[in-house]
């Protein structure tokens, strides 16, 4: 039995980490990517600092994938998405 709480935003977490380990540019589920990196973007008030640590650590990787990616996939597309919506998220020039 796990007695580790979890926060509201760890199955979500757990589902972005999976996408971007397991990162496919022709698996088809890359909106996914997109969709879940958005939503703890706006809900990462309920990450815990070790959950934030685990989402900077992926994001790297999505930036390093997008950087790298020279697919004309639409699942590479998305990665790059992702990747736009993460710099723009760490820059600070960024409105409130």
């Amino acid at each position: 039995m796990n007695s580790t709480p979890q926060t509201p935003s760890a199955p979500t977490l757990s589902a972005y980490l999976a996408h971007v380990e397991w990162w496919d540019p022709a698996g088809g589920d890359a909106f996914l990517l997109l969709s879940t990196r958005e939503w703890l973007a706006a809900h990462g008030n309920t990450l815990s600092a070790a959950e934030r640590q685990a989402m900077q650590q992926a994001d790297a990787r999505v930036l390093a994938l997008a950087d790298a990616s020279t697919d004309a996939t639409p699942d590479a597309q998305f990665l790059r998405l992702t990747a736009q919506a993460i710099r723009a998220e760490q820059s600070p020039a960024r409105s409130p």
